[in-house]
């Protein structure tokens, strides 16, 4: 997987997964910031904190398995990811398995099923840790209606990979520019 090429699929089965574990309809967990109304009734925003580098990339070539003169490499830079979620659930009730507290523990649980975390993991994504849920109720409006909310922090893992094309040299041709010895050059044959 690269980011941000495969970040769509990636993106789509998180939004699968919290759709899954908090019983909600798909137009009811949406990315913040979308260009959207905000739904009503109880929903759920998914944001994405940050994406961190952990450890060094490392790089490799092997042959490219579609050649083309010119691009008979591809030079690999592969890495592991940290990317920070933020869970919040807005509405609901203010008690029991509807509330936001109890959709978003179903979440969090829903990443331990087997179906779940498969489709989580074919996307490239393992979730490595959640934090508390939260109660973060709070008022709303002009009339400062009671809006019970929760939210969660998700810490995952995620590969990166980008890839460049390159080429192998196949003959140098080298002018002697001045009258000093001559060289030997050992150009390797291809592995």
């Amino acid at each position: 997987m690269s980011i941000p090429a495969g970040f769509t699929a990636l993106e789509d089965a998180i939004q699968a997964w919290v759709v899954s574990g908090s019983g909600l309809a798909a137009d009811r967990v949406v990315y913040r910031g979308q260009p959207a109304p905000q739904p009503s009734g109880a929903y759920i925003t998914i944001g994405l904190l940050a994406l961190r580098r952990i450890g060094q990339d490392g790089a490799r070539p092997e042959a490219n398995p579609i050649p083309t003169p010119g691009a008979e490499i591809l030079h690999r830079a592969t890495g592991v990811r940290e990317l920070r979620l933020s869970l919040q659930c807005y509405a609901g009730s203010p008690h029991g398995v509807t509330s936001a507290m109890m959709r978003l523990e179903g979440v969090v649980s829903a990443a331990a099923l087997p179906v779940r975390r498969g489709a989580l993991n074919a996307a490239g994504l393992g979730v490595h840790e959640f934090g508390p849920v939260q109660s973060v109720d709070g008022f709303v409006g002009a009339h400062a209606f009671f809006e019970p909310r929760a939210m969660v922090e998700v810490r995952c893992h995620v590969a990166s990979e980008v890839v460049e094309t390159g080429t192998f040299i196949e003959f140098v041709e080298i002018e002697r520019l001045s009258p000093s010895p001559a060289t030997t050059f050992f150009v390797p044959e291809e592995p």
